[in-house]
């Protein structure tokens, strides 16, 4: 009787090829897990953007006595919209391709200016609501599917104007 030591080339081969299919399925696993947390991640941040959007368009619009269309040349829609704050300040939002600037202009001169990212394929407007006066909304609707991924839902962010000054005494003479 003889005991076998050693292996036949064929487990060899055997053992190789099942090693190699658990490798690459586990591979193809971390490629698809790296690409949902980064995709995930994105998404994370455009909602945290859209956030800080909206709470800042509502204290601006607040603090607003009016609201004016940035008229743009040649154009019929606006190139952007201003609120005049009562302290004599100016912000103004502009719609850029994928971002939304606010710029607050006091005395002519340019203070601070934030970038919004927006989804892709989106479109921005502030207007004002006609049935209820006083009402600013602004508008993020998705102008179709972008190729960053799926589409997204129209946003309305509404805030009334002037709000924050309701009860504000008015100056005395």
């Amino acid at each position: 009787m003889s005991t076998r030591r050693g292996l036949t080339i064929i487990e060899l081969v055997a053992t190789m090829a099942v090693g190699s299919v658990l490798l690459g399925l586990a591979i193809a696993l971390l490629c698809a897990l790296m690409h949902a947390g980064s995709t995930a991640r994105e998404q994370m941040e455009q909602h945290v953007a859209i956030s800080r959007l909206a709470d800042q368009f509502r204290r601006d619009v607040r603090a607003a006595e009016r609201l004016a269309a940035l008229p743009a040349a040649g154009q019929k829609s606006p190139q952007g919209w201003q609120l005049q704050l009562d302290d004599g300040r100016v912000v103004q939002y502009r719609p850029e391709p994928g971002h939304l600037l606010r710029s607050e202009i006091a005395d002519g001169k340019p203070q601070q200016q934030e970038r919004y990212r927006l989804p892709g394929g989106t479109a921005v407007s502030v207007q004002p609501r006609e049935t209820t006066s006083g009402i600013v909304s602004l508008r993020i609707a998705s102008a179709g599917k972008s190729s960053d991924g799926p589409g997204f839902a129209t946003l309305e962010i509404e805030a009334t104007l002037a709000k924050d000054r309701r009860f504000a005494r008015s100056p005395s003479p």
